[in-house]
């Protein structure tokens, strides 16, 4: 019984964190140094996303 009981709350945990997982498009600017920054949701970050979209295939 404390085994369905373990297995069940794993998978209320793993249901909870897969629900609150932020957007899965992430938008990092690197320089040639190494450093970078991830873009958080915003006029920046959508403004990038439309020019990458037009710049991909």
């Amino acid at each position: 019984m404390k085994l369905v009981v373990l297995a069940l709350a794993a998978w209320g945990l793993w249901i909870a964190l897969r629900r609150g997982r932020p957007d899965p498009l992430r938008v990092v600017v690197a320089w040639a140094d190494g450093s970078e920054v991830e873009l958080a949701s915003g006029p920046e970050r959508e403004r990038l996303v439309a020019v990458a979209e037009r710049a991909l295939p």
